[in-house]
C-alpha cells in the first residue's frame, strides 16, 4: 500500500525512490546544525504574534485556542 502511495498508483515509479532519499537530506541536516537555534517558546511567540509587516494580530489564534480546548477537555474528563 505504501508503495502505491509514493508511486502515485505506479504513474511516478520515483516516488519510491525519494521516500527513502529524503532520509538522506535530513541526516546531514542533523549532522550540522546546532541542537536547538532559538529557545523553547519561541515556537509559541509566533503563534501569538507573527513579526511580519502585514500580519494580523493574531495569526494564529484558532490554534491557540483549540489547543487550549483540548488540553482542558483532556484534563476535565479525568
Amino acid at each position: 500500500m505504501a508503495g502505491l502511495l509514493f508511486t502515485s498508483f505506479p504513474t511516478r515509479p520515483a516516488g519510491a525512490l525519494d521516500a527513502v532519499r529524503t532520509y538522506g537530506v535530513w541526516l546531514a541536516r542533523s549532522r550540522t546544525a546546532t541542537w536547538h537555534l532559538h529557545p523553547w517558546h519561541s515556537d509559541l511567540g509566533l503563534l501569538v504574534r507573527f513579526p511580519a509587516e502585514d500580519a494580523p494580530l493574531w495569526s494564529e489564534g484558532i490554534v491557540l485556542a483549540l489547543a487550549g480546548a483540548g488540553v482542558t477537555a483532556g484534563w476535565s474528563a479525568r
